[in-house]
């Protein structure tokens, strides 16, 4: 199974869909959302010409290809959340993660591990990791977050899946990893 997609390093003229996986499934592409972001942290202008590629290799494919919608103020609500999730879950998961097989065991260690190279450790610099050292919240409060926001941003999703009655959903916007990347 393979699904190859322009991405911002990459940019096609087509793409190809294995025609055993798309032919009969409806998919929902959400259009609107990609359309008009706008962002200075990543590449946006080209996303109008990449959902009608996506789209264009999936109709190719066998798929039927249908615009979705996710309920955009009810995800609005997310985006600061969301911000807690990521720097409680650096600060808690991954951390406890880091700590399991190295010896950096808390954000101030992986800070100062960081610092010693940052060239090779650090490229793009560490913004989440600092912000992370004075922002995440108490694991008990992350771990009851987390749940909480898990359980709404699923039902977000459910309620674009069945209205507009998709078999699948496409994005290529970090707008909605507030909601699958959890």
């Amino acid at each position: 199974r393979h699904l190859t997609i322009p991405c911002e390093m990459c940019i096609r003229d087509s793409i190809e869909v294995d025609p055993l996986i798309a032919q009969g499934c409806r998919v929902g592409v959400l259009r609107a959302d990609i359309v008009s972001q706008r962002s200075p942290l990543e590449r946006t202008a080209d996303n109008p010409a990449l959902v009608d590629i996506i789209a264009a290799g999936l109709r190719d494919a066998g798929a039927e290809v249908v615009d979705a919608v996710i309920d955009a103020a009810a995800a609005k609500k997310f985006e600061g959340a969301f911000m807690a999730f990521v720097l409680g879950g650096l600060a808690h998961d991954t951390m406890a993660y880091v700590a399991a097989c190295s010896d950096v065991r808390t954000l101030d260690d992986l800070h100062r591990y960081n610092l010693a190279d940052p060239a090779r450790r650090m490229p793009k610099g560490q913004f989440f990791v600092d912000l992370a050292m004075v922002m995440a919240p108490e694991e008990a409060a992350y771990r009851a977050a987390a749940g909480q926001h898990r359980a709404t941003t699923s039902g977000l999703l459910d309620a674009a899946f069945s209205g507009a009655d998709v078999d699948v959903l496409v994005s290529i916007s970090n707008r909605h990893s507030v909601l699958y990347a959890t």
